[in-house]
């Protein structure tokens, strides 16, 4: 069974003050492209043109970077709801500077930038919203690329796990929240080793920092 236009998107940051009836003009107006990719399939790759912005409807993005030797790192990712590509569609030479990987089977809606930020000959009054939701999207993304170098210049390895883990209980506004990353993921997020990881968490517990149960944690 089809979900309707209000279900689809309701919750979508980008389609935020927009009308449902006027969700439906607008995807005729910008004529997006619905994609599916498997999990570990690469949707784009470091040096790539990147011609679309990319709106996680379902699914996880990883946005990672390779350095001269192969050594992948966890930049950050993207989770339904989320922009991905839009900073290198902005440039005027758009060129990805690093790579996209569906961390879970993604379907992705892809925009073209031009269709965004141009309004049609039609000069739909909700354009003008869907402009400055996506302003706002780039903004937080920044802030949260901003929480991540704050994260990994931390001097020591549990200064890392607990800046990380403090940010995202924050979030939520609660002391106990899930982390939805893997223990790999958490690694290569914090730029560290997951067996140093896995003990320095296991050290935090018995010392009675925190308390966890697979991806459940507490902060104590």
């Amino acid at each position: 069974m089809c979900r309707s236009i209000e279900d689809q998107y309701s919750d979508i940051a980008l389609f935020d003050g927009i009308n449902p009836e006027d969700i439906k003009a607008m995807l005729r107006c910008l004529q997006p492209v619905r994609r599916r990719y498997r999990r570990q399939e690469y949707i784009l790759l470091d040096m790539d043109n990147v011609e679309m912005v990319g709106l996680v409807l379902n699914g996880t993005v990883h946005i990672l970077k390779e350095d001269h030797y192969g050594h992948q790192v966890l930049l950050t990712y993207a989770n339904r709801g989320d922009l991905f590509g839009d900073s290198f569609s902005l440039q005027r030479r758009n060129i990805a500077r690093v790579s996209y990987h569906a961390a879970t089977d993604v379907e992705l809606l892809m925009m073209p930038l031009t269709k965004v930020l141009q309004t049609c000959s039609h000069t739909c009054p909700f354009h003008q919203q869907l402009i400055r939701n996506l302003f706002e999207q780039i903004a937080e993304k920044n802030a949260a690329l901003m929480d991540k170098i704050n994260i990994i210049s931390m001097t020591t390895l549990r200064e890392k796990i607990l800046a990380y883990l403090t940010l995202l209980s924050e979030k939520a506004g609660n002391t106990t929240f899930e982390v939805s990353l893997s223990r790999s993921e958490m690694a290569a997020y914090l730029c560290t080793n997951r067996s140093a990881m896995s003990r320095e968490l296991a050290k935090m517990q018995e010392e009675g920092l925190i308390r966890f149960d697979k991806n459940i944690f507490e902060l104590m």
